[in-house]
């Protein structure tokens, strides 16, 4: 049952780092076609 939850808890962790790294690539070409305008 411990497996599950660390591996629930891996799955998190890696779901919470592609977010956060969506949000960088939106904010980054975001700025970036602003800057072009």
């Amino acid at each position: 049952m411990r497996k599950y939850q660390q591996g629930v808890g891996l799955l998190e962790a890696i779901l919470a780092s592609a977010v956060s790294v969506a949000e960088l690539v939106a904010a980054g070409s975001y700025y970036k076609r602003e800057a072009e305008l």
